[in-house]
């Protein structure tokens, strides 16, 4: 999580053009407004169950949102008849693992709140499932960062779930000044776009549509983590990709479904 977290604070710090959102509008001097609904997970040293909170209006407040495919697992939603418990309690023990998983990451990073559409979207309300939807392009622009469970086929998985260890070893490294013994990282050196084409939220066009909106955004992928933003592209092997020396996209062309 330490790479995790010093990717966020830096790109937050330091990388202007990921203060504006995909409506052009800059967070730069405070927070945004909140969505409708959204998952108070407490501060990163509490133990308090998360819930499902109603903001005040125009409340303002840092917050990450997840995107994932929701699979064939049947996962926690809320609804009208479960909207009143889950303003008080969602119980941890009814959530998927990777509703679990964002909630550790968003806590780690020192953010409260978190949106995940089944939890924050009432299910059985066509109405607002239309209102809701209507304002996607705000909430993934908003978000302090996106949390993408690309490995995952469904809920069930998690965001950890890497196929392919890296091979560590202590190798002699030597240079025209010194003489040391290093632990490096072996790894297969695939080009990002050709490794995350192959994840299966890469292929639903929801979701690559949720990555296209957001400012930065943190890929849980088959191999390894990925950081993403407006300026570059890192990976959790120590490789970096500006904007400026890779193709015009992260992605390849894949068969939408």
């Amino acid at each position: 999580m330490r790479t995790i977290k010093s990717w966020v604070s830096h790109c937050d710090k330091k990388h202007a053009q990921c203060q504006i959102n995909a409506v052009g509008r800059s967070l730069e001097n405070s927070p945004p407004y909140l969505p409708s609904r959204v998952i108070d997970v407490g501060l990163n040293d509490s133990l308090d169950s998360p819930y499902l909170m109603i903001p005040g209006q125009n409340q303002r407040g840092f917050y990450t949102i997840l995107s994932h495919c929701w699979g064939e697992v049947r996962q926690l939603c809320t609804s009208d008849h479960n909207m009143s418990q889950h303003r008080q309690q969602l119980p941890w023990d009814l959530l998927c693992k990777t509703y679990q998983d964002a909630i550790t990451v968003t806590k780690s990073l020192n953010i409260r709140y978190l949106w995940i559409d089944s939890l924050c979207i009432v299910q059985d309300s066509s109405e607002d499932w239309k209102y809701e939807s209507a304002r996607m392009a705000q909430y993934y622009g908003d978000a302090y960062c996106t949390i993408a469970a690309d490995a995952a086929v469904d809920g069930s998985k998690g965001l950890f779930v890497q196929e392919h260890e890296f091979l560590r070893a202590r190798l002699p490294v030597q240079t025209f000044m010194c003489h040391h013994d290093h632990t490096t990282m072996l790894t297969n050196k695939q080009r990002p776009s050709i490794v995350l084409a192959r994840n299966p939220m890469h292929r639903r066009a929801w979701c690559v549509q949720e990555r296209l909106l957001s400012r930065r955004t943190l890929q849980f992928s088959t191999d390894q983590v990925y950081f993403e933003c407006k300026r570059c592209l890192k990976a959790e092997d120590g490789r970096y990709y500006g904007r400026g020396s890779m193709s015009h996209s992260f992605y390849e062309v894949v068969d939408l479904k």
